[in-house]
């Protein structure tokens, strides 16, 4: 994950290459489009906009943690994601989803 977080942290906008790869990585599985439903693996040809939209970069922030703080700076955006008193993950980057995708998936690495 920390490749797919490079990348996010170095892109300028976001992209559906990148949507795919952070699909790739909430699934598991090897194909670009698959997600489980039910139980049973099921192809998607549109994975979400996680980098292109807020609402779709929200669903990758786990449970139990909270956006504190969104906030637009000189060269870019800040995101800072908190669990409890003492979790605290922030990242940066071009533009708020981004921001926000990068702040999800170092949580959602913290817990791995």
């Amino acid at each position: 994950m920390t490749d797919l977080i490079a990348r996010l942290e170095a892109a300028a906008e976001g992209s559906r290459e990148l949507d795919v790869e952070i699909q790739r990585h909430r699934t598991g599985h090897p194909d670009d489009h698959w997600y489980e439903l039910n139980g049973k693996w099921a192809r998607n040809e549109c994975p979400p906009r996680y980098t292109t939209s807020l609402d779709a970069a929200l669903t990758l922030v786990p449970e139990g943690w909270f956006v504190r703080k969104l906030a637009e700076y000189e060269d870019g955006w800040t995101c800072t994601l908190i669990k409890g008193a003492r979790n605290e993950n922030g990242a940066s980057a071009a533009t708020p989803a981004l921001a926000l995708c990068i702040a999800a998936l170092r949580a959602r690495q913290g817990m791995e």
